[in-house]
């Protein structure tokens, strides 16, 4: 692979890439899909578990990504596809800067209660960071280091 995108989000997400040549790097099967994850022929969607990994085969200089939550809330505001749509992550070269992204919260479940709409602007949703494995904080690399999975891999990044 020229890359392996990992989840270390404490929840599971859907990656969805109109690039092929992407694979889930377990043996597990893939759960169903749920009704708003509709299969789409120009897409490649997988279902990523925390600290499972999907590896790019794509050939081209970068691989466009766009993710979701995968788990519904049990309490609160569920949420989106990621910000602007599309992150572009490069595949010859380093991610310089960590890449901040959203999950936003989807607004039709925030305008049915006032008390949300008074906390969470139009722009708000979940965080999270896209960035580099070995660009980690400590407390991070212990954790990668138990799973037993380097950030590089005779070449391969992962990011």
């Amino acid at each position: 692979p020229r890359a392996i995108l990992q989840n270390k989000l404490p929840v599971s997400i859907i990656l969805r890439t109109p690039m092929p040549h992407t694979f889930l790097s377990t043996d597990m099967p893939q759960l169903e899909h749920s009704p708003d994850e509709h299969e789409d022929p120009n897409y490649t969607t997988h279902r990523i578990m925390p600290l499972e990994s999907v590896e790019v085969f794509t050939p081209g200089p970068s691989i466009a990504t766009s993710m979701r939550c995968a788990d519904l809330p049990i309490g609160g505001t569920s949420t989106g596809w990621v910000d602007g749509n599309f992150l572009d992550i490069p595949l010859k070269g380093k991610i310089l800067e960590p890449l901040n992204c959203t999950f936003p919260f989807k607004t039709k479940s925030i305008d049915r209660y006032e008390s949300l709409r008074q906390v969470a602007g139009r722009g708000s949703g979940s965080d999270f960071y896209v960035l580099e494995a070995d660009d980690v904080t400590p407390d991070l690399k212990e954790t990668g280091e138990m799973s037993h999975n380097p950030a590089v891999l005779g070449g391969v990044r992962t990011v």
